[in-house]
């Protein structure tokens, strides 16, 4: 900040140092208190100012005491004569003593422009008398104003230490005053110092005094408004020769050894300047010069300035008295930032502008900056009292220019001091209301450049005590109300929310009571079931502390996006609210969630901030989160920059927000909306009723270096007609209410089936690969959902034998890691409440199986929220894994999915707010459709966190059933050697192409009637009961063979045992194979039934599932199915019988294929056949011809041929002779 001096005249500019102007905005609390009267009086202050500031041994020097009327009312020095005397060290040898009323002076010409009023003071004759009796004093007898000073000036020579003294020391001196009628100061005992070093550019004295009236005592009280606050400001000075033409009456007179430029004052936190107190001077106004005075209004003045000048050309050497105004503050203009307050003064034709700031970077204390100041005079000391009540009567006497002369040294008649019209009623001071602490000041600041210092002398920051302790924090108020109101009043509806922290002020303003306590940490407890909202993060970013942090490297300069934290601090130490930066916050309006308005009794108007989302804790999402309040007010050139914490209940989501060691500055209300819309921050409760809001406030009262303070518990007031707080009057969208006792409303809804792939193929196509889609939804008001059952239509299925299933510990793992292998799908979840939910994505795994079920699901959501850059997301709340078990029902093989893993109501406090949830298996070639086109449904169950089932269905029906291909291959053969003992073995086989072909539905066959069933095994069957129970307890004699099926859909074939079960109502025992494998388990059944000795067999309801082998062997032994029934002749040898077997075969598509299947007989020997000579003649001739080409080999090989097999000659008859 700075002040800006600007010349008026022709006359060369004055430079004149402002001290501490009191200016501050902030956040803090007040009460009132009754103040104590006040009547005008004169008080003093004494000042004893040696030049040079280093007085040189065994050279000479000026001592200076300055008695000034810093009281309401003037001296009168006739009745009451004021006496100052001064006490010198022995070392200090008195030389000459004079002492005048400080404001007369001698202008350049010699001639008296301006009466001067003496005092009387001892002849240089009789100072070593004098001296040597402590009696070195003047005596002043004359009327002296208001604010007015008495100048003593004693030349003294300054001895050389005796031998063995030290050259430089500090020596003691003693300054008094009695007498002028009002309270005797203390005397003023400050040493001076004896140095030969040269005087450097720096700071004699520097006090800031909380005065009560009458300047007896420091005003300490917590919360209250002293009488005045004075700054006592001297500089280090020089003995220097001045020109005699310049100076008749002497020549030797104090000077800076270098001109200031700027000074820089910093103010104690809690020590508020109130700009409202009194009206302001316009620029116009204050620069508007005339007869040597402003047209500054004296209703504008705040109090007074008296300075020590020394200027050559015009004053020379004066004290001058000037009111002190408050002016208009700046505006912000283009590279030119606003300011809270201005105040100024004129004097010596210079306009001195006194600028202010709230420091961020200093717990929002007040800054308060002189710059750029003039060159040409010098301002040695200086005392500006700004006054606690402004409107207080007793100041009327020293009010504005007809009342403090300042230039104006010869007034009219006719003008004449007034009272102001209307009077002031605010007060312009507050002190702090914590206690336990000491208030300081400090000051810095630089010279204007000089000989050996181009850049001008610094002045290092120096640091004064101003009040050694605040006390009474034990008797301030504490009233702090807060309101929470929603915009809408609907159940479980997104909505803004607008919070209001209420504070009274009336103490803080008015000069008849004490402020409340400043508001040291807010916590603020929203109602149970005001929950975040999951939308509000779909298009939010975050706001960074500081530039270096991660991420913020990738963005572009114009998208910086930090609120400005110290470099070295943790991130965690930004919620202690003491280390933010003085820059200007960039954080983006994408981070924005929330409006701030602050209404404060230190300005006439609102000022306007925002609330922005940090970065913290967002990614990896860590509650709690850290929120932004920031007010830029560039107008008013107020900057506040508080972080704050909202913890979110992990169990419940309830939302508790705090806010710790905010700065000691006063607000009648603070207000913060958050945004509403869709994506508002927050939702309702989803319960009808009126909802009240707890928290706590901590005053700063109760704060000290051992404590954080006793909080105060807080909460809003029940809602009344016209002034609705949380108030929740209908179920969303205006529907019925549900109080609380009583469940939510729970009514999920399913639409499933098919869909096509990338490939364009399945959907509603029967027999095709196909992806599959599911999405339920969940109306807002309802109970969150809980768990999830699924039971797909007969024919579902897909191809496992493709995927390598994720391993149990990939899936249990935190967080799960399931290799890309076992991928088969996607997820999509829209959470939040309203019209605007967010998108949540992530993948669907097979893995391995549990809990007695063969396989399982994983779906893993991505918890991560917000738009995407450099590689992340704004919100990453982690990996959130449901597992589900995968089952096949054994009679039907339709397939159920059961989650085990709860849906989560809430992910790390976050409510998760189901509103869709989406599951497409969409992995290639992997599921595939039914080939039964009949109407099929999806169903399930979905059950509340409160308990309430919802039924799910979604109908699901196929086409093109009739395009499929059904040829499916089937075969069988008998064992040709059966016996009584053991009977024949039998097998059946059935063939398919798999995928794509339609399935077999019914199987009916009619076994010839040469294989009966034995009856001696049928009188074994398992009973219903124990099969049902578990199959292998069956006796032995039910278990009549086994079955074996290959199928494209696992990687092993299913294979078990065959048993013969009686069922109470069949008259014969089905046929019961009961296959396993890979964890599945199927349950074949097959009819059976027996009619004139012919079975017959009917399986009629075989899974909608392809197959590409299916094996059925029934063997012989003590427990065979069948037997051989043939003529007893043939001892049970069906060789050469005609086994034929009708047989029809249904598909699932309807295709009924008849056909009689001709049983192979196995096992059958060879018939040896008997040839005849003929025919043996035949084939030797034949093997003749074949191993002999022609010649006499072949001739004898068919010789012996003929012999051997040819025709026999009749034997040769014999006659008698």
């Amino acid at each position: 900040m700075s002040v800006r001096t600007r010349t008026l005249m022709r006359s060369p500019r004055t430079y004149l140092i402002a001290a501490i102007a009191l200016a501050a905005l902030a956040l803090s609390l007040a009460a009132a208190r009754p103040a104590l009267a006040a009547s005008a009086e004169p008080w003093w202050h004494l000042e004893v100012i040696p030049t040079p500031t280093n007085l040189p041994p065994g050279g000479e020097g000026v001592i200076e005491v300055l008695a000034t009327n810093v009281g309401d009312a003037p001296v009168d020095g006739k009745a009451h004569p004021v006496t100052v005397s001064d006490m010198l060290p022995a070392r200090l040898k008195a030389e000459v003593m004079v002492g005048r009323a400080a404001r007369r002076s001698y202008p350049i010409g010699g001639g008296k422009e301006f009466e001067e009023t003496t005092m009387t003071c001892p002849e240089p004759a009789e100072l070593k008398e004098k001296q040597e009796k402590n009696e070195l004093s003047c005596t002043y007898n004359t009327k002296l104003a208001e604010f007015e000073s008495l100048m003593i000036q004693i030349k003294v020579k300054v001895e050389a230490p005796e031998e063995g003294e030290p050259l430089e020391t500090e020596l003691a001196n003693k300054a008094e005053l009695k007498g002028g009628g009002g309270v005797t100061p203390p005397a003023e005992t400050r040493p001076l110092k004896i140095s030969s070093a040269p005087v450097q550019f720096g700071v004699n004295r520097f006090e800031l005094k909380p005065e009560e009236a009458g300047g007896e005592s420091i005003a300490s009280e917590a919360g209250s408004h002293p009488f005045q606050i004075t700054n006592y400001l001297n500089l280090n000075l020089k003995l220097e020769n001045w020109p005699l033409e310049q100076f008749p009456k002497g020549h030797m007179l104090p000077s800076l050894p270098a001109l200031p430029r700027d000074f820089i004052f910093h103010l104690p936190p809690g020590v508020i300047g109130n700009p409202t107190a009194v009206e302001t001077c316009s620029e116009s106004d204050f620069a508007a010069v005339q007869n040597l005075k402003n047209l500054c209004p004296a209703s504008s003045v705040l109090g007074v300035a008296v300075l020590h000048i020394l200027e050559p050309q015009t004053f020379g050497d004066a004290v001058l008295a000037v009111p002190v105004f408050n002016l208009e503050p700046r505006r912000a203009a283009e590279g030119v930032p606003g300011e809270p307050a201005r105040f100024g003064f004129f004097a010596a034709h210079t306009l001195v502008f006194i600028d202010t700031e709230v420091n961020s970077e200093e717990e929002y204390a007040a800054t308060v900056t002189v710059h750029n100041a003039s060159q040409v005079a010098e301002v040695l000391s200086s005392i500006v009292t700004f006054w606690g009540d402004p409107g207080n009567e007793v100041h009327d006497e020293a009010r504005g220019w007809l009342c403090v002369e300042g230039e104006r040294y010869a007034q009219s008649e006719l003008l004449t001091c007034k009272p102001p019209e209307p009077r002031p009623t605010r007060s312009f001071l507050l002190l702090p209301t914590t206690c336990h602490k000491k208030l300081s000041a400090s000051l810095e600041g630089r010279s204007w450049p000089a000989p050996g210092a181009p850049e001008g002398f610094p002045l290092e920051r120096q640091e004064f005590e101003i009040v050694e302790e605040i006390t009474g924090c034990d008797t301030l108020e504490f009233n702090p109300k807060i309101e929470v109101v929603p915009e809408s009043h609907e159940a479980s509806t997104p909505t803004a929310l607008t919070v209001k922290v209420k504070v009274p002020s009336e103490g803080t303003v008015s000069p008849e009571g004490r402020a409340q306590s400043a508001v040291n940490a807010t916590t603020v407890k929203l109602p149970d079931g005001v929950v975040l909202n999951p939308g509000a993060g779909d298009g939010l970013l975050t706001c960074f502390a500081r530039a270096e942090s991660p991420i913020q490297q990738f963005r572009e300069e114009e998208e910086r996006d930090e609120v400005g934290l110290e470099a070295g601090p943790p991130l965690a130490s930004q919620i202690g609210n003491d280390h933010f930066t003085a820059s200007t916050p960039t954080c983006l309006n994408q981070s924005k969630v929330g409006t701030v308005k602050i209404k404060t009794p230190l300005l006439n108007h609102d000022i306007d901030g925002a609330l922005y989302l940090a970065n913290e804790n967002t990614n990896p999402f860590e509650p709690p989160l850290v929120l932004y309040l920031v007010v830029d007010d560039k107008p008013d050139g107020i900057l506040v920059k508080l972080a704050g914490t909202t913890a979110v209940d992990p169990n419940t989501g309830q939302l508790t927000s705090t806010f710790e060691n905010t700065p000691q500055l006063p607000f009648e209300e603070l207000e913060v909306k958050f945004f509403k819309g869709g994506r508002s921050s927050v939702s309702t409760p989803p319960y009808c009723g009126d909802f009240i809001t707890t928290g706590s406030f901590t005053p700063w009262s109760t704060v000290t270096p051992s404590s954080p303070g006793s909080p105060v518990p807080v909460a809003t007031e029940p809602s009344q007609p016209g002034h609705e707080q949380l108030l929740i009057s209908s179920g969303p969208n205006k529907s019925a209410c549900t109080f609380p006792g009583n469940p939510l409303p729970f009514a999920p809804s399913l639409v499933a089936g098919p869909v096509p792939n990338a490939e364009g193929q399945g959907g509603l196509n029967a027999g095709q690969y196909t992806d599959f889609n599911v999405t339920i939804k969940v109306p807002d008001g309802n109970q969150a959902p809980k768990t999830l059952s699924m039971k797909l239509p007969a024919g579902v299925a897909a191809k496992l034998a493709t995927v390598e299933p994720c391993p149990a510990a990939n899936r249990d793992a935190s967080p799960p890691s399931c290799p890309a292998s076992s991928l088969v799908g996607e997820t999509t979840a829209l959470a939040g409440l309203g019209s605007e939910p967010v998108t949540l994505h992530g993948n669907l795994y097979l893995t391995q199986g549990y809990n007695g079920a063969p396989f399982g699901l994983l779906a893993v959501t991505h918890a991560v929220v917000g738009p995407e850059y450099a590689g992340r997301r704004t919100f990453n709340l982690g990996e959130i894994p449901i597992r589900s078990t995968i089952n096949v029902d054994p009679n039907t093989a339709v397939v159920s999915i059961d989650t085990t893993d709860a849906i989560p109501q809430f992910v790390k406090g976050a409510p998760a707010q189901l509103k869709e949830l989406n599951v497409r298996v969409n992995r290639k070639e992997f599921q595939f459709n039914p080939t039964n086109c009949s109407p099929l449904k999806i169903e399930g169950q979905m059950i509340g966190y409160q308990g309430t089932a919802g039924h799910l269905e979604s109908p699901m029906q196929l086409n093109g059933c009739d395009k499929l291909h059904f040829d499916p291959g089937f075969e069988a053969e008998v064992e040709g050697q059966g016996s009584k003992e053991k009977g024949v073995g039998f097998k059946v086989i059935t063939t398919s192409k798999g995928i794509g072909e339609g399935n077999i539905a019914k199987v009916f066959v009619a076994l010839p009637i040469q294989l009966p069933s034995r009856l001696t095994t049928i009188q074994k069957a398992c009973l219903a009961k124990i099969f049902e129970e578990n199959p292998a307890s069956c006796p032995e004699g039910s278990n009549i063979g086994s079955a074996h099926i290959e199928t494209p859909v696992l990687k092993n074939p299913l294979s078990g045992p065959a048993y013969l079960v009686s069922h109470g109502n069949a008259a014969f025992p089905d046929v019961e194979f009961v296959l396993q494998g890979e964890g599945i388990k199927l349950i074949l059944d097959g009819k059976t039934d027996i009619k004139k000795g012919i079975t017959y067999s009917r399986f009629e309801s075989t899974p909608d599932a392809p197959f590409t082998r299916f094996e059925t062997t029934l063997p012989a032994g003590p427990h065979s199915a069948l037997t051989a029934n043939v003529p007893e002749s043939k001892k049970f040898n069906l060789c050469g019988q005609k086994l034929l077997m009708p047989t029809e075969i249904t598909g699932q598509n309807g295709v009924l294929i008849k056909q009689t299947t001709r049983i192979k007989i196995k096992g059958c020997k060879k018939v040896i056949k008997h040839l005849t000579r003929k025919q043996k003649l035949a084939k030797a001739l034949k093997e003749c011809r074949k191993h002999h080409k022609k010649g006499k080999k072949r001739k004898a090989c068919e010789r012996a041929a003929r012999k051997k097999y040819g025709a026999k000659k009749p034997a040769a008859k014999h006659h008698r002779k």
